[in-house]
């Protein structure tokens, strides 16, 4: 089962996507979303709004893919999961993009910029491998350092 979750969230490109690779036969896997403040409503995939048991079928799925939102990213590497990171560029700023790169430094797995890169990424998905022999307790707090670094810089321009 591929699991997809935008959080809580919206994110109706990448739902209509996955909606849309379903309905071409392009995934053909049992697909499950949690789709949160979206307006699109997916026509071949299976879907909620908000559900309380998010982790639970995150640690049944088979595949995640995610928004790059923090949370939804660092569950899917604690649960070792093979995952695709997919930035929203709806939202405020490019967060979601800085923190997938920090990361990336110590981590290795699929990120993509859009949706429209989903195609390809099901082939790249794979666990988060360590780069590094750091806890994630470590790399919450270097992540933090480093994204506050990047806004103090952003703010000084």
């Amino acid at each position: 089962m591929i699991l997809v979750t935008v959080g809580t969230q919206f994110f109706d490109e990448l739902i209509a996507e996955v909606d849309r690779l379903v309905g071409a036969g392009v995934i053909r896997d049992d697909v499950y979303a949690q789709i949160g403040l979206c307006e699109t409503t997916p026509r071949h995939i299976e879907w909620v709004k908000f559900d309380r048991n998010l982790h639970d079928k995150m640690r049944e799925a088979d595949l995640i893919i995610t928004h790059a939102g923090t949370g939804c990213v660092i569950e899917a590497v604690e649960l070792r999961k093979p995952f695709i990171a997919v930035v929203n560029g709806g939202k405020a700023g490019d967060h979601q993009r800085e923190f997938l790169k920090v990361l990336n430094t110590t981590h290795d797995f699929c990120w993509i910029d859009s949706p429209a890169g989903l195609t390809s990424a099901l082939n790249e998905a794979r666990p988060a491998k360590p780069l590094q022999g750091e806890s994630i307790d470590r790399l919450c707090a270097d992540l933090q350092n480093e994204m506050e670094a990047a806004g103090r810089s952003r703010r000084s321009r």
